[in-house]
């Protein structure tokens, strides 16, 4: 908590007011005999300055004596307050150079200045008149003064308690009620007669209020309920916010110590507003009299303004004897009486800081961050300096805790006020300051650590009572017949998770003592840790949270916490932390951060395993639907468990789909192999053998190369179980476009068909090679050794000729090698040659062509084609075909087929092919050589379709030429004609033209070279080095900007 230090003191006796300045780090201290002493602070002590002996009894002879001291930064200026006068004084030397006098006599003043108005800066001075019933207000804006309106109270005896500038209204507290003055628009003032309770709770405390309070009704009877011992608490009834048992390491008896007071030193009369400088920024309102604090809500528009109720009587109930209040900062008011001075959190009550001061407390001032000033009764100025005493406090644990485990052990509010006071202190602007030690950076990410753990165990013990409360309801009321009942469970459950998810409270905790025990045990099973908390739990008796609040508020929890470990599974690999980041702090952490203390070490990977079989059993028994998707992507569930889990349920489906993620193949497929013959799954699930059937080769199509020996194995056993449906098994198995069936070894799946099936083996190579394109050179020859082998079908013969003309995978060498042992067999076969064989055997030999055409080999496959197949349309084709790729070698493989035809051309049809071959290709191979090998007795009149063809394509050659360099010289022309129309350009520069880089003119001796150039759509002349600098600054522009998309 705080701790507050007593630094220095002074005495300087007749102090009648003071006035510490933070701003110019002064303290203006007025006199009873009307001299003025002003101190500087220095290191936190004060020092006198100066002394102003008689300051006003010269310019008020009769009004001298100061009762209050105000001051105003914007105007540089402190407000004097006599009997009947405010004296203006300059606040650098004190100078009086202007008062505002009233003969009603002046009672009190409030000074307020603002920067939110459209006019700028702006200071309102506020004070009473006579006995508090009239009201004046003066008004600078800018520094210069602007006007004065003065109102009247609407009841003659009401007196001002408390005034607040909010929202540009000025907001009054009075003995009578609490009022609304509009000064810039409207000059009456407004009463606030609306009082809101809040129909939502405010936070997580008053809804679980709200829910014991409707328990209380069946106190009598709660000995019937045997519920599970999860809290010290000996008085289950007990109020929220009673002490209960105190921490052996932090006692309370300091903080909730009552006085005997007297009634002046009383809150019952006390109505004090003020502005909050939190986030939330609010008006708020201690009212002594109902004992309430209220939040003040101002109209907007045709709204009433009305008072929301925020909080109960607690806090008066605690400190009822401090009558005198001021806000402090962020939840904290600064109360004091005659001898004590606490430091409050005013939303709950709790204490953070208690000093008592023997010599009697006149009033107390904040002159820094974490600095006060007491004036004592003997008019000692005592400065205290507070910070954060951190040394001897513990976290909540009692000292014979041995775990975090043990919340229901410690001091439910001890634990709720240190939660508070950790959240002030990282959330005040004053943090650093108030560190006490050397390093206040570490300080501040120690703290945030420790609010982390304060608060889910605080979190933890709130799920503890909300647990009993609930119990009791569902005991006594058979569930909720009240939809309120209903909407606080809702909202207490959400409150709790948002918080665990917020703070990364550690997974095995927040499963053991909040999710129902089906889940919680898990925790126990899976990490073999032992756990004593759970084992308090008693699931005949105790509260579960529903189902539709485990998926909208546990779910999201587990689920967020997964991510973190992932993530640091993933970073734990490059030795980096995760970054946690709260109240401003950003922390680094690792696996230690998820983790319950005392219960043994788990790994990332045991953590993971644990979150998600958590998760699968939370999807199992709360959202089915959820099973499936989350088992199907990688995940760290326990097998065992959640194989049991699936099978017990026949979720077989999702069953192998686990198993296949996790690489079990052969227990899953083992398994599917047992349902056949279990009866108790064949009565209930019609069709069971078509079903296993069917998921045995679902699974088996999935399967990569490494489990070839499962295929097979399963395989063997779905033929032998359904043998006659082995062909739709084999093709569902092995023919299929799926990524792992790609890389599957393919020849030995060939080996394993074959074995099987002949057919389906040829089938499954034309798949591989057609679907996958693969290019294997050992699966093409075994392709093509078994259409040779079954060439009498004819399907056979025209895929044999299709895969060697189409594809280029194959190796030519050993197709050929194939093609001679099959030729070789059948000519060795000479008895049993008949007409169909030899139909075979020419076949061969024209394939043959295809792997020899590869090879280059060309002569050979001429002497195929032609001399031992006589069919010189092939023969041509070939030539052809190749000529088409290389010009030069087909002309050389025209010429072979040329003189095979010269040596046939005594016989008619060699005449007539010769001259076929000449008229198809004259103008490939030259006439002259042509003539040169043509025989003496060829008839040159034979060759006349040949030359006129000849001369012909030639004459259409040289068009094309004559053309073309018509097209060029008409090219060059044109371009001829703008470089001289280009050239033809001119520009006589005289000494009037400037470059217009350098802004020099150009002279008419100079015999340096000029640029000239389009620069934007404008001429520009400029000397040749201003160009290139130009020019350089340019392309630097350009690469510095980058590419444009």
């Amino acid at each position: 908590m705080l701790k507050a230090r007593h630094v220095d003191s002074f005495k300087s006796d007749g102090i009648s007011a003071l006035l510490p300045i933070a701003q110019a780090q002064k303290l203006v201290i007025a006199k009873k005999d009307g001299s003025v002493e002003v101190y500087s602070n220095e290191n936190s002590r004060f020092k006198l300055f100066q002394v102003y002996p008689n300051l006003l009894k010269t310019s008020q002879p009769n009004d001298y004596n100061i009762q209050e001291l105000y001051y105003s930064d914007d105007l540089s200026t402190i407000f004097a307050q006599c009997k009947n006068t405010l004296v203006l004084l300059n606040s650098t030397n004190l100078h009086h150079y202007d008062q505002i006098y009233d003969k009603r006599g002046i009672r009190r003043c409030w000074i307020f200045e603002s920067n939110t108005t459209h006019s700028g800066s702006q200071t309102l001075l506020l004070y009473t008149i006579g006995d508090d019933s009239k009201i004046r207000l003066l008004i600078w804006e800018d520094r210069h003064y602007k006007k004065m309106i003065e109102v009247s109270l609407p009841k003659s005896r009401e007196k001002i308690t408390s005034v607040e500038l909010y929202q540009s209204k000025i907001i009054l507290t009075t003995t009578q009620g609490i009022y609304q003055w509009s000064y810039l628009t409207n000059p009456m003032i407004i009463r606030i007669d609306k009082i809101v309770k809040r129909k939502n709770p405010k936070d997580l405390i008053s809804a679980l209020d709200e829910l014991k309070a409707k328990t209380i009704k069946y106190e009598n009877v709660l000995d019937q309920l045997t519920y599970s011992n999860r809290s010290n608490d000996n008085d289950g009834n007990t109020s929220i916010y009673s002490t209960g048992v105190i921490s052996k390491k932090s006692s309370m008896s300091s903080f909730w110590k009552r006085r005997v007071s007297t009634r002046d030193e009383s809150l019952d009369s006390v109505r004090y507003l003020f502005s909050t400088t939190n986030v939330n920024d609010s008006l708020m309102l201690i009212d002594g009299k109902t004992k309430n604090l209220f939040q003040v809500k101002l109209n907007e528009g045709s709204k009433p303004s009305h008072l929301v109720l925020a909080t109960d009587q607690h806090f008066f109930n605690w400190n009822m004897q401090f009558s005198n209040l001021r806000y402090f900062s962020n939840n904290i008011i600064l109360a004091y009486n005659s001898q004590t001075l606490r430091f409050i959190d005013f939303n709950y009550g709790f204490t953070f800081l208690e000093t008592d001061i023997k010599e009697g407390i006149v009033c107390v001032e904040r002159v820094s961050s974490t600095h006060f000033i007491v004036w004592t009764r003997d008019d000692q100025i005592q400065i205290y300096h507070f910070q954060v005493d951190d040394a001897n406090d513990t976290i909540g644990i009692s000292q014979d805790s041995s775990s975090i485990c043990d919340t229901e052990n410690n001091d439910f509010h001890d634990l709720w006020r240190k939660v508070l006071f950790y959240e002030f202190f990282l959330d005040s602007p004053d943090a650093i300051g108030l560190c006490s030690s050397d390093n206040p950076e570490e300080s501040l990410d120690i703290c945030a650590m420790k609010l982390r753990d304060l608060k889910v165990m605080w979190c933890l013990a709130v799920f503890d009572r909300f647990q009993k409360y609930m119990t009791i309801l569902f005991h006594f009321e058979k569930g909720f017949p009240d939809p309120r009942d209903e909407f606080l469970q809702n909202y207490i459950i959400k409150v709790i998770f948002d918080i665990f998810t917020e703070f990364w409270a550690p997974p095995q905790l927040v499963i053991l003592k909040t999710f129902p025990i089906k889940i919680a045990k898990l925790v126990n099973d899976i990490t073999g840790q032992k756990h004593t908390c759970f084992l308090e739990k008693n699931p005949s008796t105790e509260y579960s949270i529903p189902a539709d609040m485990v998926r909208k508020w546990c779910l999201p929890y587990l689920i967020d916490i997964r991510r973190h470990i992932k993530n640091l599974q993933i970073k734990s690999e490059n030795s980096e932390t995760l970054l946690w980041k709260s109240h401003g702090r950003t922390i680094k952490q690792n696996l230690e951060a998820f983790l319950v203390d005392d219960h043994g070490s788990i790994d990332i990977d045991g953590m993971l395993t644990l979150l998600d079989t958590v998760l699968f059993n939370v999807y199992l028994f709360y959202s089915p639907l959820m099973v499936g998707p989350f088992i199907r992507v990688a995940n760290s569930c326990d097998y065992n468990t959640v194989f049991k889990e699936l099978k017990s349920r026949r979720l077989y489906q999702e069953l192998l789909d686990f198993s296949y993620m996790r690489g079990e193949h052969e227990n899953s497929l083992k398994f599917l192999s047992t349902l056949i013959n279990d009866t108790s799954v064949s009565a209930s699930v019609p069709d069971i053998k078509e079903n296993v059937k069917l998921l045995m080769v679902v699974y088996l199509k999935k399967l990569s190369n490494k489990d070839l020996k499962i295929i097979f194995s399963y395989t063997d056993w779905l033929i032998n179980q359904y043998p006659d449906s082995k062909e739709g098994i084999l093709l569902s198995i092995f023919c299929n476009d799926s990524e792992n069936c790609v890389k599957r070894n393919h020849v030995k799946i060939y080996e394993y068909i074959k074995s099987q099936d002949e057919a389906i083996s040829i089938q499954y190579l034309e798949f591989v090679i057609g679907v996958f394109g693969c290019d294997d050179t050992d699966l093409y020859a075994i392709l093509i050794n078994e259409y040779l082998d079954n060439l009498k079908i004819s399907s056979m013969k025209s895929k044999l000729k299709a895969i060697l003309e189409t594809t280029f995978s194959y190796e030519p060498s050993t197709i050929l090698s194939l093609l001679d042992d099959h030729i070789s067999s059948i000519e060795n076969n000479v008895e049993k040659m008949d007409a169909h064989m030899r139909n075979q055997l020419n076949f061969i030999k024209f394939l043959k062509t295809y792997p020899l055409e590869r090879l280059q080999q060309h002569e050979d496959s001429i002497e195929i084609l032609y001399g031992d197949l006589s069919d010189y349309k092939l023969a041509s084709e070939y030539c052809s075909r190749v000529f088409a790729r290389d010009p030069a070698i087909g002309a050389n493989v025209l010429m072979v087929l040329l003189g095979k035809l010269v040596k046939q051309s005594g016989t008619e049809k060699g005449k007539f092919h010769l001259i076929q071959f000449l008229q198809e290709n004259s103008t490939r191979i030259g006439l002259i050589e042509v003539f040169k090998i043509l025989p003496n007795s060829f008839c040159l009149k034979d060759l006349g379709p040949s030359l006129l063809q000849t001369i012909r394509d030639l004459s259409i050659k040289k068009d094309e030429v004559r053309i073309t360099k018509s097209l060029l010289q008409v090219e060059v022309v044109d371009n001829n004609y703008k470089m001289w129309q280009k050239l033809s350009d001119y520009m006589t520069l005289d000494e009037n033209y400037t470059c217009s880089i350098c802004k020099k003119t150009f002279s008419a001796y100079m015999t340096d070279e000029i640029l000239w150039f389009n620069n934007g759509g404008r001429s520009m002349y400029v000397h040749s080095n201003c160009g290139k600098a130009l020019e350089s600054r340019i392309k630097m522009k350009r690469s510095s900007s980058g590419p444009r998309n």
